[in-house]
């Protein structure tokens, strides 16, 4: 399970880093282009209501073109500022493609991811099947063996007891006291006199000192 499991996740979490990064970059550059959009839309809503078309950036051959759209919004507000609004749509252009890439990567990376995983843990099952099966079948190999329908296993544990008495009454031990001859001292003091004691060492240094 260790190898099966935790070995994939693992590679799952390191790919989801990558996902991290691309959408940190989408996220950026969506943020950058709408402030820059609604900069520019403050901008040419206060030209617009000055009517002061020398404002607003245009070359002379778009001057008149400008005068008369003083009064439509949507036209002048296409023909204002052009180099801030050219700005302004190449960041909106790269906001879409970031967008456009990671969801095309993130759809291409979950179709392959779909395909790995789908072999991978057909071949994980199958191994825990086949595990699952041994175990079954251990199992059921221990009941068999165990069981009281288990004949020539009883009658031998039976002849078993039986021959070593177990679980039968065991004879009480005798409640004399012990008595160990070894340890019973016979020396008697009547039968050796004190003299014959002392006569055993008498080397007879004692009858040349006298001489």
């Amino acid at each position: 399970m260790n190898q099966n499991l935790a070995a994939w996740f693992k590679y799952l979490r390191q790919e989801a880093k990558s996902y991290e990064e691309a959408n940190w970059l989408r996220t950026e550059s969506l943020s950058r282009y709408n402030a820059q959009r609604i900069d520019l839309n403050k901008r040419k809503e206060k030209l617009f209501r000055r009517k002061d078309v020398t404002e607003w950036g245009l070359s002379s051959d778009q001057l008149r073109p400008a005068m008369e759209s003083l009064n439509n919004a949507e036209a002048a507000f296409s023909l204002m500022l052009p180099n801030a609004s050219k700005q302004v749509n190449y960041l909106g252009e790269e906001s879409a493609f970031f967008t456009t890439q990671c969801y095309k990567e993130t759809r291409r990376v979950t179709m392959i991811n779909y395909t790995m995983a789908r072999e991978h843990f057909i071949d994980m099952g199958e191994q825990v099947h086949k595990h699952i099966y041994d175990i079954n079948l251990a199992w059921g190999q221990f009941l068999d063996f165990y069981s009281d329908l288990n004949n020539a296993r009883k009658e031998h544990e039976d002849s078993f007891v039986e021959r070593q008495a177990i679980g039968e009454e065991l004879p009480e031990p005798d409640e004399r006291p012990l008595m160990n001859e070894d340890l019973i001292d016979e020396y008697r003091s009547d039968d050796v006199s004190n003299k014959d004691f002392f006569n055993a060492f008498d080397d007879g240094f004692n009858d040349l000192a006298l001489t």
